[in-house]
């Protein structure tokens, strides 16, 4: 059941129609571009913003701009110096110490100070990905201090319905300290119109908000990959068709309608079976593989782990149809890696990617088990409709979702901010 294989754009800022920044001019001198990210590669911690800043950051040296990468050793393997500047795809990382009391957000990592000071000393602009950290925090005062312009880019992480999570320690950092960093950025940047509009309730203006999504980089979904390996070493026949999910394991992405659902499509395709990659969030592992074995679905589930570099991209090659259920999201890079791979799709609403309808490379279903399960076996059974959603999937995300066009937008933004400064 496998399906057939067959420079510049100004970014859009304020309101719902926007309005186009200013232009760019001939200015093409090479910037300083000094990243700061709580968590970096290679990190056993799966989460979008790391391929998403270092797809960044390796464009733009490729563009002739020097990186700095300021972030904590946030489960990062022994083999990796810490507390020096380390060489990594052309450019430069410090990996900080982040305290033992510290292992998850807010991430608190004093070992990064000396290290900011020097990177910003020279810098051109300072780009913080990821909401909700003292690493903000620390970088955004030595910001103003010298005088850099920085970008915010909280990659979902402070919309609301991501604040509901943990609600009361989230909205104490954010009046604390996140409306302080949204308030002094020279522009903060969402991935998408609801983002936007959340941002500016928690007081970002109009003229600092932009709005450019994650992009994929096209050349690394089209490197080699076997997906029929990946289907053999996980015993699964070559006509047996695959669903697969790829995130964390735990209730806040679906896991458990996930299942359900699947219980659902073995009542129209018995043969399916359904790959589960990601890392498993506490307890939600466990619960997930329970619910299996008590919806009767054990023999037809597996449960992979997480998977990165070339293992992830032949699972990702070897499904036949990608679902997301999940309750909560910014913009799933999993997703668009997916359509990248022509690989049909189906999510729900609150993936927040309403283009995976408009472009018809999959489907957007409410958060309904037996709803989710019948558009499951639609795409499965209809191999004309599955066919068609690779290909408009492919095509959405050259035009709209490609690394190349996500950095022009990233590029100009950089521009205009230190023609701004210089001005």
């Amino acid at each position: 059941m496998r399906r057939s294989e067959d420079r510049c754009e100004s970014h859009r800022v304020g309101n719902e129609t926007g309005r186009e920044s200013c232009e760019i001019g001939v200015n093409d001198k090479p910037l300083h571009i000094v990243h700061a990210i709580p968590f970096y590669y290679p990190t056993s911690f799966p989460t979008g913003p790391v391929s998403v800043v270092r797809d960044l950051c390796k464009a733009l040296v490729a563009r002739g701009h020097r990186v700095s990468v300021l972030t904590t050793d946030h489960r990062i393997d022994a083999h990796v110096d810490r507390g020096r500047w380390v060489d990594l795809d052309g450019y430069r990382v410090w990996y900080a110490h982040n305290r033992a009391l510290w292992d998850r957000a807010p991430f608190y990592a004093p070992g990064l100070n000396g290290a900011m000071d020097d990177a910003l000393r020279d810098a051109d602009v300072l780009h913080l990905s990821v909401g909700l950290t003292l690493v903000n925090v620390a970088a955004r005062r030595r910001a103003r201090r010298i005088g850099v312009p920085y970008v915010f880019s909280p990659h979902g992480v402070v919309m609301r319905k991501r604040l509901r999570i943990r609600r009361a320690a989230k909205a104490g950092f954010v009046r604390l300290f996140e409306r302080g960093v949204i308030r002094d950025a020279a522009a903060v940047h969402a991935l998408n119109a609801e983002e936007r509009d959340d941002l500016a309730l928690l007081g970002a203006r109009d003229e600092q908000l932009c709005v450019i999504p994650n992009g994929v980089d096209l050349g690394l979904i089209d490197s080699e990959s076997d997906g029929a390996a990946a289907r053999e070493s996980l015993g699964i026949g070559g006509d047996t068709p695959v669903v697969l999910f790829m995130g964390w394991v735990m209730r806040e992405k679906g896991i458990d309608v996930l299942l359900d659902a699947f219980a659902v499509l073995r009542e129209r395709v018995p043969k399916a079976v359904l790959v589960i990659a990601g890392r498993e969030h506490r307890e939600d592992g466990r619960v997930a593989k329970d619910q299996a074995r008590s919806l009767g679905v054990e023999s037809a589930v597996r449960f992979v782990g997480s998977l990165v570099g070339s293992r992830r991209l032949d699972v990702l090659h070897a499904a036949d149809l990608f679902v997301l259920p999940s309750r909560s999201e910014g913009m799933p890079m999993a997703v668009l890696e997916a359509c990248a791979a022509g690989v049909p799709v189906l999510i729900t609403r609150e993936c927040g990617l309403p283009e995976i309808a408009e472009h018809g490379a999959g489907l957007i279903e409410p958060l309904d088990a037996r709803r989710m399960g019948d558009a499951m076996a639609r795409v499965l059974i209809d191999r004309s409709l599955s066919l068609e959603m690779s290909q408009r999937g492919r095509a959405m995300v050259a035009k709209r979702f490609s690394v190349v066009r996500v950095v022009d937008q990233v590029e100009s933004l950089y521009r205009r901010l230190v023609s701004e400064r210089e001005g």
